[in-house]
């Protein structure tokens, strides 16, 4: 079964066939030079998606196996979340944490009931909900199992880049955070006296002279 068969036709502007780019509006330079280094990106630069297909700047179409890092669950530019987005545009946004709103409640509602849980927290990232969970986690643990703080945590898995998250995730990624903050400042910090699991090798080690294993 030839793939590139399934994929939805191209406006005209961006024809597959002719290999015709993308007209844009008038816009300055842009450098990738601007753009910190924080992870290791295709050299292509898109500007359009529909379900599984991604098209670039010249009109290239590819076809889009990450989905944002398994975000887009319902594929590129679905009319229907297309539409929810355009109506809860303009009606109300966002009128911060201090404030409920229908949207809010509704999800957590349904978030709830779904999963048979009691309450539901919403974060805006992985990392964040990682590291609540590490802190709910170890709230329990002081609770009710004498201070247990230990958590199993997955191998050659990426659970955020914040430092909580970094030092649960595989080698690589906490050996990555560790050049990090070793190129900005040394750690000094009091408060993450377990900053960096000992496994890192870094310099710092010496931060938690009681960690060991896979600590959080």
């Amino acid at each position: 079964m030839n793939l590139f068969n399934l994929r939805r036709p191209a406006p005209a502007a961006v024809a597959e066939t002719k290999r015709a780019p993308v007209i844009l509006p008038e816009a300055p330079q842009l450098s990738r030079e601007r753009l910190m280094p924080s992870t290791e990106r295709a050299a292509q630069v898109f500007v359009r998606g529909q379900g599984s297909w991604l098209w670039d700047n010249e009109g290239h179409a590819y076809l889009d196996f990450t989905q944002g890092g398994a975000v887009n669950s319902l594929g590129h530019s679905p009319s229907v979340l297309v539409k929810a987005l355009g109506n809860q545009a303009q009606a109300l946004i966002n009128p911060g944490s201090g404030f409920h709103s229908r949207g809010l409640l509704g999800l957590v509602n349904r978030l709830c009931q779904s999963t048979g849980s009691d309450q539901a927290y919403l974060l805006n990232s992985g990392a964040e909900a990682c590291e609540g969970a590490i802190k709910l986690a170890r709230k329990w643990g002081q609770l009710h199992r004498n201070g247990a703080y230990h958590i199993i945590t997955a191998t050659q898995a990426c659970h955020g880049r914040s430092l909580g998250a970094l030092s649960a995730s595989d080698r690589c990624r906490a050996t990555a955070a560790s050049r990090a903050c070793r190129a900005s400042a040394r750690c000094r910090s009091t408060t993450w006296r377990r900053c960096m699991p000992r496994w890192t090798r870094a310099p710092w080690r010496s931060c938690s002279s009681r960690s060991r294993g896979r600590r959080v």
